[in-house]
Formats: C-alpha cells, sequence, structure tokens
C-alpha cells in the first residue's frame, strides 16, 4: 500500500516513544553482562520474560486506554497528531517504552541488592548525563528555532539541514558540558578516537626490533 504523509507521522510519532527507552535498554545490557560475570544469568532472564509478558498485557490495557477520547486527544496533543486516522497504534509503543524502562529500573533494585555498590557508583555519571543531555537538547531546540525560517527550494533539503544543524548543534553543547564537567567516560572515549584519528609516529629510540625465533633459538645438531 501507499505510505503517505499520515504514516509518516504516525512512524515518528511511533520513534518519539521508541526513543524514551534508549537509555534503558543500553543500562539493561550493561546489568545483564555483570550478571553474566558473576555467573547469574536467572535473574535477567526472569525479568526479561517479565517485560514480554507485561508488554503485552500493557498493550492491551493502553488500547482499552485510547478508546476514551479525552486520553486518546491528550497523547495525540503531545505526539502532535492530532486529527490523524490510526492513532491508537501508539497504544504499542507506549507500552513498549514503559515497560523497558520499567524492567530495567527492576533489574537495576535487584542489582543493587545482590551486589551493592552500584548506585554510588553510576551517581555522577547519571547526573552528569542528565545534565548534558539537557543541555544538548536546548542547544539543538534553539539552533531549530534560528534556522526555521530558512526556506530552500526542495523541501527534503530544507527538512534536512534543519535536522542536521540541529543534531550537530545539539552535539557539540553535549560535548562541551561533558568537558566542563571533566566526565571521566567522555574523556576515554575523546582519548580513544584521538588516539586512532591522530597516531603519534614512534621515535627512532622506540622502535624495537624483534629477532626470530630461529635467529635466537638454539640450532639443532646435525
Amino acid at each position: 500500500g501507499a505510505f503517505d504523509w499520515t504514516d509518516t507521522r504516525l512512524t515518528s510519532a511511533a520513534l518519539a516513544l521508541f526513543s524514551l527507552s534508549l537509555a534503558a535498554q543500553g543500562l539493561t545490557l550493561l546489568l545483564v553482562r555483570g550478571y553474566y560475570a558473576a555467573g547469574r544469568t536467572l535473574v535477567p532472564l526472569l525479568v526479561a520474560l517479565a517485560g514480554a509478558v507485561g508488554t503485552l498485557v500493557s498493550g492491551v490495557l493502553y488500547l482499552r486506554a485510547f478508546q476514551n477520547t479525552s486520553v486518546l486527544n491528550f497523547v495525540e496533543a503531545i505526539l502532535r497528531v492530532e486529527e490523524l486516522t490510526g492513532t491508537s497504534v501508539m497504544a504499542l509503543a507506549l507500552a513498549y517504552a514503559s515497560i523497558s524502562i520499567l524492567s530495567t529500573f527492576v533489574l537495576a533494585l535487584l542489582f543493587e541488592y545482590q551486589f551493592g555498590g552500584f548506585f554510588s557508583a553510576v551517581r555522577r555519571t547519571f547526573f552528569e548525563g542528565i545534565l548534558a543531555a539537557l543541555a544538548g537538547g536546548a542547544g539543538a531546540y534553539m539552533m531549530l528555532v534560528a534556522v526555521g525560517p530558512l526556506t530552500l527550494t526542495s523541501t527534503l533539503v530544507s527538512v534536512f539541514l534543519r535536522g542536521f544543524a540541529g543534531g550537530v548543534t545539539g552535539i557539540i553543547v553535549t560535548a562541551l558540558v561533558y568537558w566542563l564537567l571533566r566526565n571521566r567516560e567522555y574523556r576515554e572515549t575523546a582519548e580513544a578516537i584521538r588516539s586512532k584519528l591522530w597516531r603519534v609516529p614512534k621515535t627512532e629510540g622506540e622502535i624495537t626490533v624483534s629477532a626470530s625465533a630461529e635467529d635466537v633459538g638454539p640450532s639443532r645438531s646435525q
């Protein structure tokens, strides 16, 4: 079938809901690896199964809730998909995102209870990430407002340039905030990228020549 502008807007709204759980999914992978390293694989398995069941159940509940006109209009207003047909499909994306966040929260609580020290170890990084994300989002939004009046002959080019300018600005502002906060993860990432892109050649004194085993090994008796 045809994929029209209505389908495009609904897809964008669904992606916006899915993006809410991106951080939760990344944290889930970290916690699951921690459990695997400790040899305890049952807990993440049970949480994943409960999350799958919860997603199905909440999807049905959200679909029923969306039958209420007031609830549906409220969600449509937030996602800016008013007066579109088929907006009830947003219930599935909302169910997946909300249960993903809830599953991550439960898994983090269980991890803290069993091993301890997890929350205290990530507290500083957590708040630094929130601050950098808010600053990056604000920078991207201000750039979009600044380039909003810009109109080119092609709608595709106009939308692409606006999104590109906003995205680049958000990345720069986020990196700047991380740098000002002296975030450890940011410094490690920046150092790794710098070492890959700008390799410092070794001096003559640092170059070592390794001999082969035939040169240094004992000679066989004839």
